[in-house]
């Protein structure tokens, strides 16, 4: 298996660790890069390809590979209204009626979470 050190002077990490208290992995995502540049070519935009890039974060986080802020920096690069320095506005309005039938379903899963999860805050929002 290969091992990865994550280099501590870059600005990025120590943005990412110092200032906003988030957890880095492996730097910026060129595989987001690759992944939304691609999605574009085939004519996704708006909350399509916000959808899409939920697809690129629950398999990049949940395999390990990248962090949040590390994905984001390039969604928000390539145009997508998402913010790296915060969780907030992280999913598409599309999303809400989808998070509300889960959270209905398994409320246990959910005690704490607002109505309206990272959709109230961040840029654009009111």
């Amino acid at each position: 298996m290969d091992s990865f050190t994550m280099d501590e002077t870059k600005a990025f990490v120590q943005r990412a660790r110092l200032e906003l208290d988030m957890p880095v992995v492996a730097g910026i995502s060129g595989t987001t890069a690759e992944l939304v540049n691609c999605a574009m070519t085939l004519g996704l935009s708006g909350n399509r390809l916000h959808e899409y890039a939920l697809g690129v974060m629950g398999f990049l986080i949940g395999g390990g590979h990248h962090s949040f802020v590390e994905i984001v920096t390039v969604l928000r690069a390539a145009g997508l209204s998402v913010d790296p320095t915060t969780y907030d506005g992280a999913y598409p309005a599309s999303f809400e009626s989808r998070f509300q039938a889960l959270k209905a379903s398994y409320p246990e899963a959910f005690p704490d979470a607002p109505s309206t999860p990272a959709l109230a805050a961040g840029p654009g929002r009111s």
